[in-house]
């Protein structure tokens, strides 16, 4: 079964989303974390943690607002929230420069699909959603916030990040339409 077959069932499993924070391009670790809401398994004990991809996932309150799919205008710029209360991410933040720069991977699929689901797939995935941190915008006891950015729209970024040259690419002509 696909996600998309599961997504128009009447009854619908638990959607679980899924974070990747990816700091290795600036110097750190790669952190796995899921919303505690998801909560699957079901467990009474509380939010337990998930695997998938053969990756452990903890349970953490974070959340992603804003973030949302526009055809025309200015890209959004979501905010991602964790909490600070147990400094898991805490040590991360002061060595690395608040994690500017750091790559967010937002995943979603259905709790059956999952590694230790009824049906594992890892392939079974809603369209992954990429960001980049841009900015801290609030640090205290209680949570770290951070404003992202689409790949599209980082600084000092163009497009096409290689400059076309005719010796690199011969099919470049030099005559000019007008």
């Amino acid at each position: 079964m696909t996600v998309y077959t599961e997504q128009h069932k009447s009854s619908l499993n638990a959607l679980v989303t899924l974070f990747t924070l990816d700091a290795t391009e600036i110097g750190g670790a790669t952190y796995y974390f899921t919303a505690m809401s998801d909560n699957a398994g079901g467990s009474p004990f509380g939010p337990q943690k998930i695997v998938w991809k053969t990756h452990t996932y903890e349970p953490m309150p974070i959340t992603l607002s804003g973030a949302k799919s526009v055809g025309s205008g200015a890209l959004p710029k979501p905010t991602l929230t964790i909490s600070n209360i147990d400094g898991t991410i805490f040590a991360a933040v002061l060595s690395l420069g608040d994690l500017v720069g750091a790559e967010l991977i937002v995943e979603k699929t259905f709790e059956q699909f999952l590694d230790n689901g009824l049906d594992p797939n890892t392939s079974a995935v809603l369209p992954t959603e990429i960001y980049v941190v841009e900015q801290k915008t609030v640090h205290n006891r209680e949570i770290i916030s951070w404003t992202l950015a689409s790949y599209l729209d980082r600084n000092n970024v163009l497009i096409p990040r290689r400059q076309v040259l005719r010796d690199a690419f011969p099919g470049i002509s030099t005559i000019r339409l007008r």
